[in-house]
């Protein structure tokens, strides 16, 4: 008992030294309304509203930032997206934008100007830092239309899919996993893309 005590104790320091509290009066309903809003979009409701917060302030969302070493970054309704807008190798990097990624965007909107390039490098090493989903720019990724057959091809095999594919709106995980931004980049949730692929991959 003595245990659960000091523990309780300990957690609730924690809960302190962590968080703020934030209570609201709203009328009747609405708490379900919201709920309701934050679990179709698989958040909770502490989720959802300090996303509306951040948006309904302007903050968070990186929405103005200059170019810096070729990169741009750009957020969309759910993904914060850096992407390579120079005459090199095209690639991005896709991050959730989530409330915490939203706080730390906050933070340097406040710390840089629109026009200092500071303010986009240091977003591009905060999405680095959130193993975001990656558009490797290989020669290899190739998708096309065969014999009345779709395919997608990496540098080992080809695949058949379901439907034709833009190969530059793919990206892959640290794992291996490849994803497609079918609505484009940071529009909408990526899709599996195994869940498009039809049979056994093919060696290249």
């Amino acid at each position: 008992m003595t245990v659960l005590k000091t523990k309780l104790r300990a957690n609730a320091r924690y809960q302190k030294k962590a968080y703020d509290q934030l209570a609201v009066r709203l009328p009747k309903g609405e708490r379900e309304r919201f709920a309701e809003y934050a679990d179709e979009q698989g958040v909770s409701l502490a989720e959802y509203v300090r996303r509306a917060c951040y948006r309904a302030g302007g903050k968070g969302t990186m929405e103005e930032s200059v170019a810096y070493a070729g990169w741009s970054v750009r957020t969309y309704d759910s993904w914060l997206v850096a992407e390579r807008v120079d005459n090199g190798e095209e690639g991005w990097l896709a991050a959730p934008l989530t409330a915490d990624h939203m706080a730390v965007l906050a933070g340097i909107e406040e710390e840089w100007s629109v026009t200092a390039p500071e303010r986009t490098e240091e977003a591009i090493e905060a999405i680095k830092s959130w193993d975001p989903i990656r558009h490797p720019a290989r020669p290899g990724f190739a998708a096309y239309e065969e014999d009345g057959k779709m395919y997608f091809e990496d540098e080992c095999y080809r695949y058949q899919m379901k439907e034709l594919i833009d190969p530059y709106l793919v990206g892959c995980d640290d794992d291996g996993g490849y994803y497609y931004f079918r609505d484009g980049l940071g529009a909408a949730d990526p899709v599996d893309l195994f869940d498009l692929m039809i049979g056994e991959p093919e060696k290249c």
